[in-house]
């Protein structure tokens, strides 16, 4: 019963951390760690936590080239990519009290949208630059976030399978 309950309380973990990708957050990486434990503990076989690990990569590798890639194709800096992950953060902080929690995702994507605008703002001193910049990383961070959070909510699903 209580290895049921340890069970449970590792895939709502799971869950969480899922769910701290949406806010910027590399929550998929502490799924390998929860997992990994299961592993050492003898209910995860070595394919199973390899498969893991691979999806949780294909997810991080898929969140950096969209942002990277798409960024770069329209001629962001890298300070202006830079910008856009630190507001990010910064954004989501204070907006996490908003709509109990749920500010921190409006202000994760609004935090990357105001960072590439704020620095493409004043580095070209041209508006319609920096708007279509700015369009361009948030629609990339978007992708992104989708992509991860979905191959995060694959890999829970697999571990349940793997752990029941």
């Amino acid at each position: 019963m209580l290895l049921l309950i340890f069970k449970i309380l590792s895939l709502i973990l799971c869950l969480i951390c899922v769910l701290i990708n949406i806010i910027g957050l590399p929550g998929n990486m502490l799924i390998i760690l929860i997992a990994f434990i299961w592993y050492l503990l003898g209910y995860i076989s070595t394919i199973q936590i390899v498969i893991i690990a691979l999806l949780i990569a294909v997810g991080e590798i898929i969140e950096f080239i969209s942002g990277f890639l798409l960024g770069k194709i329209s001629g962001i800096s890298n300070i202006s990519l830079l910008f856009s992950i630190l507001c990010s953060f910064i954004f989501a902080i204070l907006m996490a009290p908003i709509f109990f929690g749920l500010g921190s995702i409006i202000g994760a994507f609004l935090g990357a949208f105001a960072g590439v605008f704020i620095y493409e703002i004043f580095s070209y001193n041209s508006f319609y630059t920096a708007i279509k910049r700015s369009y361009i990383v948030l629609k990339s961070r978007i992708l992104g976030t989708i992509i991860k959070f979905s191959l995060g909510i694959l890999t829970i699903i697999l571990f349940t399978f793997y752990l029941f």
